[in-house]
C-alpha cells in the first residue's frame, strides 16, 4: 500500500522514533523553514523532513537545515519500482553532506528498509539553541501537513497574553508582560508590539482601557 499524503509517512516516521525513545515535535518553525519533525534525545535535535519522492526540492530543504541541527534526514516511501540508480546518486550527495536517509514501507507491522537507510553524521558545532521547541508542537499539526497551523512562539505568547487577561481583568502592562512571558528580545519590544497588536485585533479578544499613567487590558465583554 503506498502513502496517499506526506502526513501519513510522517505519521510512520514519528511512530519509529516514538519506538525509539525520541521526544517527538511536528511542524516546527526553525531559522531555515518548518521541519516536518524535530525528534530529541537529551541536548540532541534531529531534523526530519518527510517527503512523498526524493526531489531535489526536499533535499535542498535538508541542506538548509544542517546548520541549526546535530542530525538531519530525510523520510521517503520504499518503492520497488523507483530507480534504485537514482537512489543511490542521490544518497551519494547526502552522504557527502551528513543527510541521513529513511525509507519507509506503509504496512501495519511498522516494516523500515535498513539497508537501503542511511545514518546522518553528528554536526557538533550546530546552532540547535536557535530552535525553540513548545509542547505544542507535538501534536497540534500533523508532520507533513499542507494545511499550515504552525504552532509558533508568537501563538505561545498570545495565548498566554489571553489566558493571563482572563484571569485578571484590569491587569496592567507590567505585570501581564510578567506572568505571559514572551519571545521577545526585551520586554521594552515586547510591551510595544502587544500594544499594537491588541490594538490591531492580531492578538484577540482583548481591549485596552486608561486608567491614568496605567493602561489596564481587559477580555472582550461576552467572552468566556
Amino acid at each position: 500500500m503506498k502513502f496517499k499524503t506526506e502526513q501519513e509517512l510522517g505519521k510512520k516516521a514519528v511512530e519509529y522514533l516514538n519506538d525509539r525513545k525520541w521526544e517527538v515535535y511536528q511542524e516546527v518553525v526553525c531559522p531555515a523553514g518548518v521541519a516536518d519533525i524535530v525528534a530529541v534525545q537529551g541536548k540532541i535535535k534531529w531534523a526530519i523532513e518527510c517527503k512523498l519522492s526524493l526531489s531535489l526540492a526536499v533535499i535542498g530543504q535538508a541542506v538548509r537545515h544542517c546548520p541549526y541541527f546535530h542530525y538531519v534526514s530525510i523520510a521517503v516511501p520504499y518503492s520497488n519500482s523507483r530507480s534504485e540508480k537514482s537512489v543511490a546518486v542521490a544518497k551519494e550527495f547526502l552522504r557527502w553532506k551528513g543527510i541521513g536517509l529513511f525509507r519507509f514501507c506503509n504496512s501495519d507491522y511498522g516494516w523500515y528498509d535498513q539497508p537501503l537507510s542511511l545514518s546522518p553524521k553528528l554536526n557538533r558545532k550546530a546552532m540547535a539553541h536557535l530552535i525553540k521547541l513548545y509542547d505544542e508542537q507535538k501534536d497540534t499539526v500533523g508532520a507533513g501537513s499542507a494545511n499550515g497551523g504552525h504552532f509558533t512562539p508568537f501563538k505561545k505568547t498570545s495565548s498566554e497574553i489571553q489566558r493571563i487577561v482572563k484571569l485578571n481583568p484590569g491587569i496592567i502592562l507590567k505585570d501581564l508582560i510578567e506572568q505571559a512571558g514572551h519571545h521577545y528580545g526585551s520586554d521594552s519590544t515586547a510591551k510595544q508590539c502587544i500594544k499594537h497588536y491588541i490594538k490591531t485585533g492580531i492578538i484577540e479578544n482583548i481591549k485596552m482601557e486608561r486608567d491614568g499613567k496605567f493602561l489596564r487590558f481587559y477580555p472582550v465583554k461576552g467572552e468566556k
